[in-house]
């Protein structure tokens, strides 16, 4: 309980202190873009997410099983299957550090959240359009790609599209929905050459993963299993589903 509450406490003043700053400063590269101002966003943002990795990796029992040519100080994409919204903070845990840092694909209504929906924008998190907007979808990933290749960090994107937990169990695999490869194939074209794909099988013990249950220390024995590979350019489609054959077998186990 005491570890419960010493989150919430931290959440809400990390939230107003270092939230506010990188607000102001979003604020700023957003009328007066440039290299320096976004360094100083993502150094609040990478030092935010450490201190959340603290907070996770006490609440969370996990077992990292990881290759060790993970890519450091460059531009790189996370795939990973999407079992729940404490997917995030677990790849937060794992994966992210200060030399691997990333962002990830969001919603576009999260922008009209305040404050928070401007830093996303200013961090160059991929905000995308519901519906049929294929077009403005791909244009906001090309420039989420420049970005990433500018600065040197990942991008992650769920393939799924969408919580494996939430929709009718229609698919190929026993323990994943099927692939939308359209915006992995995007991704990897836009960066027009060989890039480091880390990919991210998640496997939960247990099923309920409510907010309380990660507050008070109950989300069960976690395992994140990653791999490093590169993948060319005219091979990204047939990459994906070779690793989502590889990860359901991988569950099943």
């Amino acid at each position: 309980m005491l570890m419960s509450i010493g989150l919430i406490i931290w959440l809400l003043v990390s939230l107003v202190t270092m939230g506010t700053v990188c607000f102001i400063v979003a604020m700023l590269y957003w009328a007066f873009p440039n290299a320096f101002l976004h360094k100083v966003m993502w150094l609040l943002y990478t030092s935010w997410v450490m201190m959340l990795q603290w907070w996770v990796k006490r609440l969370v029992p996990i077992e990292e099983i990881f290759d060790n040519s993970m890519p450091k100080n460059r531009h790189y994409v996370v795939i990973a299957n999407h079992y729940s919204w404490l997917d995030i903070l677990v790849l937060y845990a794992t994966v992210f550090s200060p030399e691997r840092a990333f962002v990830f694909v969001m919603k576009r209504s999260l922008i009209r959240i305040p404050m928070i929906g401007l830093v996303c924008w200013g961090l160059g998190h991929p905000l995308l359009y519901r519906g049929r907007s294929r077009r403005k979808n791909l244009k906001v990933l090309k420039e989420a790609v420049q970005k990433a290749k500018d600065y040197g960090y990942g991008m992650l994107i769920f393939p799924e599209g969408t919580r494996y937990t939430k929709v009718e169990k229609v698919s190929d695999y026993r323990n994943l929905l099927n692939p939308k490869t359209v915006g992995f194939e995007y991704i990897i074209k836009q960066f027009e050459s060989d890039v480091p794909v880390v990919d991210v099988t998640l496997d939960y013990a247990k099923g309920t993963h409510g907010i309380w249950d990660f507050l008070m220390g109950r989300i069960g024995p976690t395992k994140v299993y990653a791999s490093v590979s590169s993948v060319a350019v005219d091979h990204a489609k047939e990459f994906i589903l070779a690793k989502w054959q590889q990860k359901d077998a991988l569950l099943d186990q």
